[in-house]
């Protein structure tokens, strides 16, 4: 039996895990999770985050989580925070999230490029099988540049995908442009 997933695509600080997030922003955000996990019946969400990204973003002002993971604790729905530390990157051969600014910075654009490819590709590789690990069926929130590499992915990995919104943003954004990934 395959398992069934909502993707819906943003920006990272649109759900509170970026330097300068909105409160509203995330409200908004959270209340668009709510909404989807009603209309289609959902048990869990997955977020791309990982315990860095809360540690430094969210967790002082989510009790320890991000808003999202606070969201589905208060209802019973699994959460998993899906994205690799910089440590769990580097034990995977995964190249961590400086490597291609250092390629950058000694002038090997060809390398820095390479290198922001291979992190992306493997990072979503991982994710896929982190993802086994939630119930079906269930929402997955990532950044909007993921998308659609993500949607093909998991079909190619026999999931049943449906893109929510490839990026969604909050009413009274300024900018809906693709950022954060």
């Amino acid at each position: 039996m395959s398992k069934t997933v909502w993707l819906l695509g943003t920006r990272h600080d649109f759900h509170g895990l970026a330097p300068a997030w909105i409160p509203t922003h995330v409200r908004e955000f959270v209340n668009r999770c709510a909404e989807i996990v009603s209309e289609f019946g959902l048990t869990a969400v997955g977020e791309e985050a990982s315990q860095e990204s809360i540690g430094a973003f969210a967790k002082d002002a989510f009790g320890g989580s991000s808003a999202l993971g606070q969201w589905c604790d208060s209802r019973g729905l699994h959460y998993l925070a899906f994205d690799l530390t910089d440590e769990e990157c580097i034990r995977l051969g995964i190249p961590d999230s400086l490597s291609s600014k250092r390629a950058e910075n000694e002038g090997d654009m060809d390398l820095a490029q390479r290198l922001s490819a291979e992190r992306f590709n493997e990072r979503e590789v991982e994710w896929i099988r982190r993802l086994s690990l939630l119930d079906s069926p269930s929402l997955l929130v990532l950044g909007a540049w993921h998308v659609a590499s993500m949607q093909e992915k998991l079909a190619a990995d026999g999931w049943d995908v449906s893109v929510v919104d490839d990026n969604w943003t909050p009413s009274d954004a300024l900018s809906n442009d693709i950022g954060n990934g």
